[in-house]
């Protein structure tokens, strides 16, 4: 197998990794498309629904803190 230098190799997933792509996504998928928490876990694979939860729950902290993100998230929710 090659490997590239710089690229940091092993997990991606599990306790403590951050995806903001994919909590935005769970955020705009609960709010724009009105999605249930149940619905936005089996979309995404995660195990339950209560993960979703969290996952917008802490992308809403971050949001009321960082004005850049929140900015281009409702850019997002506005097309």
């Amino acid at each position: 197998m090659r490997t590239v230098p710089g690229v940091r190799r092993g997990r991606s997933r599990g306790r403590g990794k951050r995806n903001l792509p994919r909590a935005v996504a769970m955020y705009l998928s609960q709010t724009r498309g009105r999605r249930k928490l149940a619905e936005i876990a089996r979309a995404f694979g995660v195990g339950h629904y209560a993960t979703v939860a969290a996952t917008i729950r802490r992308l809403r902290d971050t949001l009321e803190g960082d004005a850049v993100l929140a900015k281009r998230v409702a850019q997002i929710e506005a097309e």
